[in-house]
């Protein structure tokens, strides 16, 4: 994909006047809007990526990102005046999004094309690369198909495991090669479909499709008559050296194991394995049989004159074979047809998709709706849910943190330091359902630790990251009642060994330190967690009526002004004996730290890091001279620049002209948010809320890694008008006026009342975007002008339904 800009000026109702040969048209563009562009007497298809709207001479100056090339793209939900039928909420879902380009050193995304269904143990995606234990494996604009990869993996800076593909081949004929981004092809959460154009004859192409189930799928290889030669091959590659699979002799079956070596909790090795079990339906009159040379198996069988259609039923458990057998026969054997799988897949996904309604649709909100849909997506496949259903229908699962089956729901794959900022957030908000089940497999996760939740399991603690963000998604849980009764006794008291034992705590080493000095020293972004931590186990205390554990972790939290420098205006590592390690002339605000003073990001990204304390942060600079309103602004205007470590978030904050604000990378997706307890300028967070919106979210992907969901989630809520600023207290605060008009969260009764977020017609724009001055929640008004206590709501208002209106 090319990325350009464009630079014209914007009148006559949306008709685009010169500027680089755009082909004028009387539509309004906007986000995913496709045209022709005319280039060196040619014409190529583009596509509108983002916008970004500046006043000028009575005009409007637009930068266009464009995406151009020869390809079409099906993904792509195409604005029309009327559409043929009304869209399913599935259809507006590009699992593409993100994905490419595959790069360590540049992210627009790092995230894989999953075809799962929502909360699916099994994730499976399209593979461009030959070896099954490449982390970047999806390459959009590589015709070269090698199949279809059962994965486990949560990102390409973690592990795989219990992965291994499924691909077509046709001896006489060379690899398959298929146009993912072709207008043939179909890639939904629920549906691949893909043509194989090298597997063609004067007849048609060979069409190879999948459908996944929670812990399995189905193939489907349709070849057309007429194609050279006569053996066809449908192949199962797992990883050589640590797996194995075979066949029964005469059987139409094939059984595997793809191992894997990993870690407990308590750091001991431990091999495990996802079991496979496939089976193959032969069309009638078609000679197959089954042949396996480890680590491989092949259903393999003579083509006709006539072309046949062969299925492959797969059944996957992490338990054992037999398991893998009964969830074959349960989800993926009970489907007379890929048809048939795919329909119910397509419910299935609508049925959670649906939750959030949108009214008053138009051509000009489906690029918005899309983008809405799509993190839904994304933020439905995590954390991993590794529970399967034994014969006796009772939920049961695999431990990837002692070894051992237990019942109840487990949670893997995902990382709190990303996760706790917007995805727990959104999920129970919007699926509280969803949100319980996830608690509770955090919970017996604690229970099968001896008492620590991982904070970034893979599928055993592998905890990569810094801090126990951990404690502000339990401590919120317990506040907002989603957890009760023994298992928030069980939470508490883990919470409880974070924030006081030095020796069970899961805060690591340098815990003694900061209980010591109150920081812990070179390490800035490390302390201000642990402040934010403490915040939320006090809310957790307060609300269970533990006043005296609330008033200390109270008190330790307010420590983050021991790292504030009033001579820089920064958050700066101290040594142990209480000094600043840079003074003003050697301190550089811009340098990049993978790991030290500050983690993924420079002082820039940690400069408002205090989402618990915003008055105090203010007063803060405000006894420096200066005022959080203007610091606010400097940050998104400054020009941005990174010195030291390079890492794939840095370098978007330069694609994106958002200053030193890297929505990249997490630890500022709150920053926006801040401007409303900002003296001066309550309402200016507003415009750059929906400029991010606008930005950061597009058919390019995202700006830096998806992680899990995370990225996602912070889109959803942002749209909603809501951000939790701080988790732990069950408040969400207001934020911009709504993406859509009437949006309606449509929980069924036994799970929360009907929300709904209204944008009053009336609103006022500048520079595109809406301003809101006021807010009415049933009947009741509140000043968004007011920093002093800018309107925020309990969950259990939200969960209770009701009308949110946004006025002027």
């Amino acid at each position: 994909m090319e990325q350009i800009s464009d630079v014209g000026k914007r009148g006559n109702g949306g008709r685009w006047n010169g500027g680089w040969g755009v082909v004028p048209t009387n539509e309004t563009v906007e986000e995913g809007y496709e045209s022709q562009l005319a280039v060196n007497g040619s014409y190529v298809k583009w596509r509108l990526l983002c916008v970004v709207l500046a006043s000028f001479g009575g005009g409007v100056i637009v930068t266009l990102m464009l995406s151009i090339g020869l390809r079409g793209d099906n993904q792509l939900v195409r604005p029309q005046h009327a559409l043929d039928r009304p869209l399913e909420s599935v259809e507006y879902v590009d699992i593409l999004r993100g994905v490419a380009p595959t790069s360590p050193a540049w992210s627009y995304g790092n995230a894989l094309p999953i075809h799962a269904l929502p909360r699916g143990t099994a994730h499976w995606s399209v593979t461009t690369e030959k070896h099954l234990d490449e982390k970047w494996f999806v390459d959009t604009n590589n015709v070269k198909f090698v199949g279809v990869r059962a994965t486990h993996l949560p990102s390409p800076w973690m592990h795989d495991y219990g992965h291994f593909n499924v691909r077509p081949s046709i001896p006489t004929l060379s690899d398959p090669t298929v146009w993912l981004t072709g207008n043939k092809a179909v890639l939904k959460p629920h549906h691949l479909n893909l043509t194989i154009t090298s597997y063609c004859s004067g007849q048609g192409c060979t069409q190879f499709e999948f459908s996944p189930s929670l812990h399995g799928g189905m193939f489907s290889m349709r070849t057309p008559p007429g194609l050279p030669g006569h053996a066809r091959n449908l192949i199962f590659q797992l990883p050589r050296g640590r797996s194995s699979i075979t066949s029964l002799p005469g059987s139409t079956e094939i059984t595997g194991v793809s191992k894997e070596s990993g870690t407990m909790s308590s750091y001991v090795a431990m091999t495990f394995g996802n079991h496979i079990s496939a089976v193959v339906e032969w069309p009638e009159g078609v000679d197959g049989k089954v042949v396996c040379e480890p680590p491989r198996c092949s259903f393999a069988w003579n083509g006709t004159l006539q072309g046949e259609t062969v299925r492959v039923r797969v059944g996957n458990s992490l338990i054992s074979l037999e398991q893998a057998i009964l969830n074959r026969k349960r989800e993926v054997d009970i489907y007379p047809t890929i048809e048939a799988m795919v329909e119910s897949g397509k419910n299935v996904w609508n049925s959670y998709l649906d939750r959030v309604q949108i009214h008053g649709l138009t051509k000009d909100t489906v690029g918005a709706k899309q983008k809405l849909f799509t993190s839904l997506y994304r933020a439905l496949l995590w954390p991993r849910d590794l529970a399967e259903l034994d014969a006796d229908n009772n939920t049961v699962h695999w431990s990837p943190y002692n070894g051992k089956v237990a019942e109840g729901h487990i949670m893997t794959d995902s990382g709190f330091w990303d996760a706790y900022r917007a995805l727990y957030p959104m999920l129970q908000l919007v699926y509280p359902e969803v949100a319980k089940d996830i608690l509770s497999g955090w919970i017996n996760a604690i229970r099968e630790t001896g008492g620590k939740i991982p904070e970034w399991p893979n599928p055993g603690a592998a905890d990569m990251m810094e801090g126990t963000m951990s404690d502000c998604t339990m401590s919120d849980a317990i506040v907002t009642g989603l957890i009760n009764g023994d298992e928030a006794d069980v939470v508490y008291e883990e919470l409880l060994r974070n924030a006081f034992n030095m020796t069970s705590s899961s805060r690591g080493r340098s815990f003694k330190e900061y209980l010591q000095l109150g920081y812990i020293p070179r390490h800035v972004s490390l302390s201000q967690n642990h402040y934010l931590a403490d915040w939320a186990i006090a809310q957790a205390a307060e609300f269970r009526g533990d006043h005296e554990t609330a008033r200390k972790l109270l008190e330790r939290s307010k420590n983050w002004t021991r790292l504030f420098n009033p001579g820089t205006g920064f958050f700066q590592s101290k040594n142990a004996l209480g000094y600043f390690e840079q003074t003003k002339s050697t301190f550089d605000e811009f340098e990049f730290f993978l790991r030290g003073a500050y983690t993924e990001g420079s002082a820039w990204q940690y400069r408002f890091y205090v989402p618990h304390d915003p008055k105090g942060l203010s007063e803060v600079y405000a006894k420096t001279g200066d005022d959080m309103c203007s610091v606010l602004h400097k940050a998104l205007t400054i020009t941005p620049a990174f010195h030291g470590v390079h890492i794939q978030d840095a370098p978007s904050m330069g694609e994106f002209s958002f200053g030193e604000y890297c929505h990249a990378n997490q630890p500022v997706h709150h920053v926006l948010y801040m401007f409303a307890h900002a003296n001066g300028c309550a309402l200016e967070g507003q415009k750059w809320i929906q400029k991010a919106i606008r930005t950061f979210y597009g058919k390019f992907g995202y700006a830096g890694d998806e992680d899990n969901g995370e990225q996602s989630s912070w889109l959803v809520l942002s749209a909603l008008g809501l951000y939790q600023l701080a988790p732990g207290n069950g408040k969400y605060q207001v934020g911009a006026p709504p993406l859509f008009p009437k949006t309606v969260i449509q929980r069924p009764p036994e799970l929360g009342g009907e929300l709904t977020i209204l944008r009053d017609e009336s609103l006022p724009t500048t520079e595109g975007f809406y301003q809101a001055t006021k807010i009415d929640f049933d009947g009741v008004e509140w000043d968004l002008t007011n920093h002093e206590s800018p309107p925020a709501f309990s969950y259990a208002q939200l969960l209770k339904g009701g009308t949110l209106t946004f006025r002027k």
